[in-house]
């Protein structure tokens, strides 16, 4: 302060260092939406440049801040906000469905656990519907010939053939109970002497294939024929059956009951045969040779 007569001059030294505006930190930049974001000015400078190292902001439109900001206040409103939510999940939904169904029909993830899941068996489902009301009567008769055959391994299509000859076949169940009165437990059920005219080699399981039949709707039980009785007493000398007696005397000391029956084709059976089964009355022989005979080889 320098006094000139009676006026006193105040004289203020100017700073010579320019005043730099603070660096944002990190927490200063956790606030800022992505828009926003600080970023590294990456242009070469020289030393002592006054923007060198300064960080500056990409300006944002300002429609895309007043709906952001929008958005994001009404989020925080308890109706609107479970509105929002239930809008972005149902766009997520939307997106993951339509990229599922680009994929094709693959399996998706049990874990995912979101709407949509049961898509496949939903498309399957309104894909047989359709099938339903728009095939004819000969396509739906051919559906149900592949799914019954589909089902199918040789040795029951052997056996099919068999039964389908007209000739009489054979079948009995083995009960155990008391002499007089109802049975307690069936032990073996569908032993059948068309596992071996068909040269099954494996006849432990004639009686599971012939059950399979039955379930299929293909064969089915009926009465004993009366006038063969060597046929079924040479059944009763086969491995299961004498199995079976076996168990029912020694292990669950009890009384055998054999219950003898005969198997037959049923009206679905026979239209499946008529229809695609070979053209011959009679099956070949070279098709019912067992495989174990060297001469049918």
């Amino acid at each position: 302060m320098a006094r000139t007569g009676k006026k006193t001059v105040s004289v203020r030294k100017r700073s010579s260092r320019r005043h730099r505006p603070p660096v944002p930190t990190e927490s200063d930049a956790q606030g800022v939406i992505d828009d926003d974001l600080p970023e590294e000015d990456d242009a070469p400078t020289e030393p002592g440049h006054p923007r060198r190292g300064k960080l500056f902001h990409v300006p944002t439109p300002g429609p895309v801040r007043f709906f952001t900001r929008a958005r994001q206040v009404a989020e925080e409103l308890p109706l609107a906000g479970n509105a929002f939510k239930r809008l972005r999940e149902t766009e997520d939904w939307a997106l993951a469905e339509l990229k599922y169904r680009l994929d094709g029909m693959g399996e998706m993830p049990a874990s995912e656990g979101r709407p949509g899941s049961m898509e496949a068996p939903r498309l399957k489902l309104a894909a047989l519907l359709h099938d339903a009301r728009y095939n004819s009567t000969d396509q739906t008769r051919e559906l149900f010939y592949m799914q019954a055959l589909e089902q199918l391994v040789p040795e029951q299509a052997r056996m099919l053939a068999v039964i389908s000859d007209g000739r009489p076949t054979v079948m009995c169940h083995v009960d155990a109970g008391p002499p007089v009165g109802p049975v307690s437990r069936r032990v073996l059920s569908f032993a059948t002497s068309a596992g071996k005219d068909a040269g099954v080699v494996l006849r432990d399981d004639v009686p599971r294939l012939t059950q399979h039949l039955v379930q299929l709707g293909l064969v089915e039980e009926a009465p004993e024929i009366r006038n063969i009785k060597a046929q079924y007493e040479l059944l009763e000398t086969e491995d299961c059956v004498r199995e079976a007696l076996r168990l029912i005397k020694e292990e669950l000391r009890s009384w055998p009951r054999i219950q003898r029956r005969s198997l037959r084709l049923t009206g679905f059976g026979r239209r499946l045969w008529q229809e695609v089964g070979p053209a011959a009355p009679t099956v070949p022989k070279a098709a019912l040779a067992d495989p174990s005979d060297p001469k049918a080889h």
